[in-house]
């Protein structure tokens, strides 16, 4: 109980960290959105973010390898410790430079047949989106490459240096917005260039940061074959599941680019912006509780294992759902504070849609990271992938049918409903999670709390008259309302006892500074 009691106040800790970090990040990302859609214009905003979505729909390769690498290095730390940990490393950068090399070819060859052939852009921005393409390229190579470094400090729970790097990450970007407007060169391939030169720094820091504090991260010229082949089922069976994520958010992008064009693009680039801002907070959260995830489960701990899945589930939705809600009812004022006249047309129904497949994903990740620790992969991941690749035709459909584009978001949503569903009856069998335990500790104490938490700012928002003072009413009464009742509704009491610890523990350390 002690024991479990510290990891808590670890996780909490590292939460908190990754908290400040995003906070500055989400910041400094609202002001460079508006910048850089002011200064490279809705069409060439459009087209950096369908040319880069392209690349980033390849990279469901290299998602699915990372994904495999942090689970055996949180699994081998919690079991074999630093040696264990030196052969994961040793293999992973085997396997990501593979990797790089199978990418980069099937990227300059079908990519480059895609970007001239099959991708609606204006003729005359064509050689401006080859260079974007070739930036985008080089940036997915070096991060591939950086994948082992930060697997080692995300799993050794360095959450103090990576919340530095995003921090360095996002200063950066910073100073390229304010640079920008002066540069007399085409601004869509400076962008995209400069881009690509945090890339190769981000890269770098990682590597020295990694080589100088952990003793496992040193290369040898061995191949632990075993080991490898076992990276290589776990990750070939997580493929499927990264395929179906790049479905959904890049496959879907490009259907809206055949039939729309690109200043749908647009819309869908300014809707990912503010929902990926939004979701960073929920990733502080995973970040900082998967290692102990993993390894509880490695040790045989499944108590613990099914506890941080139900308690990180409630407090992922919770984290999302109280930043996203007056966000959602002052969505259209927001909007034009932050984007000016520069708002493409069908953006906020396209936030609000993609933050509710985002609260619904916040879900759907405890269980698949669950699964992931398990080994078990090929059902789990063969089934729900298949499911999600019925977006596509779905989605197709609908458009050719002659839907607006929101369609493509409400094809999307219902589908991953399904998805949650299916998934956790494959866990059970997997695990054997209770499925009453999860719907009567999560599912129905979220929903139940969801509902009574928007009845205050929605009244307020139809009372009151649009200003600002209105936008700052709802925002304060949105985040007491929903506190306060996700606090006594959504939460155990067991939860609420430790809570209320970890917050007296915090002011304690806080007044005893004083």
């Amino acid at each position: 109980m002690a024991a479990a009691s510290t990891d808590n106040k670890r996780i909490a800790k590292n939460t908190i960290l990754l908290g400040i970090r995003m906070v500055i990040v989400l910041g400094v990302s609202l002001y460079t959105s508006r910048v850089i859609l002011q200064v490279l214009g809705v069409e060439d905003y459009g087209i950096f973010n369908v040319v880069g979505g392209f690349v980033v729909m390849f990279g469901f390769l290299n998602s699915a390898m990372t994904t495999g690498i942090q689970r055996f290095y949180n699994f081998e730390l919690g079991r074999n410790g630093e040696v264990g940990a030196n052969k994961v490393f040793v293999t992973s950068i085997y396997t990501q430079f593979i990797l790089a090399l199978i990418v980069l070819a099937l990227l300059e060859s079908v990519g480059v047949w895609y970007l001239y052939n099959k991708m609606v852009l204006p003729p005359e921005r064509l050689q401006s989106a080859f260079w974007i393409f070739q930036f985008s390229v080089a940036s997915m190579m070096v991060g591939m490459l950086k994948v082992p470094y930060t697997a080692s400090i995300v799993s050794h729970e360095k959450m103090d240096y990576y919340a530095f790097l995003g921090i360095y990450d996002t200063v950066l970007k910073l100073i390229i917005v304010i640079i920008l407007p002066y540069i007399s060169a085409d601004k869509l391939i400076m962008y995209g260039g400069l881009i690509l030169c945090i890339s190769i720094s981000d890269y770098i820091l990682n590597f020295l940061y990694a080589h100088i504090k952990f003793k496992e991260v040193r290369f040898r010229f061995e191949f632990h074959k075993r080991l490898f082949l076992d990276m290589l089922s776990f990750s070939g069976w997580n493929i499927f599941g990264k395929f179906s994520v790049m479905i959904k958010d890049q496959g879907l992008n490009m259907i809206l680019n055949l039939f729309f064009g690109p200043v749908v693009n647009a819309a869908r680039g300014v809707a990912y912006q503010v929902t990926g801002a939004l979701n960073g907070f929920v990733e502080n959260v995973n970040v900082a509780a998967k290692p102990q995830l993993t390894q509880s489960f490695a040790k045989g701990d499944l108590k613990r294992t099914f506890d941080l899945m139900f308690g990180i589930s409630k407090l992922n939705y919770f984290i999302l759902y109280i930043l996203s809600l007056p966000i959602c009812i002052e969505l259209d004022w927001i909007l034009r504070f932050w984007l000016g006249d520069n708002v493409p047309q069908y953006t906020s129904i396209f936030i609000i849609l993609v933050i509710l497949s985002s609260l619904r994903g916040t879900l759907s990740t405890q269980v698949s990271y669950v699964v992931q620790a398990s080994g078990i992969m090929r059902k789990y991941q063969v089934i729900t992938s298949l499911l999600e690749l019925t977006m596509i035709p779905i989605a197709y459909t609908c458009l050719k049918m002659g839907a607006n584009p929101p369609a493509v978001f409400v094809v999307s949503f219902f589908v991953s409903l399904v998805v949650l569903v299916v998934g956790l009856f494959i866990l059970r069998d997997i695990v054997h999670v209770s499925l009453k335990d999860y719907s009567t500790k999560v599912v129905f104490p979220l929903l139940i709390a969801s509902v009574l938490s928007i009845i205050l700012p929605l009244t307020l928002n139809m009372l009151m008259e649009e200003s600002l003072w209105r936008v700052v009413s709802v925002f304060i009464v949105s985040i007491i309302s929903s506190f306060l009742v996700f606090f006594f509704f959504a939460v155990t009491s067991q939860e609420r006892k430790s809570i209320i610890s970890i917050s007296k523990t915090t002011l304690n350390k806080v007044r005893n500074r004083k």
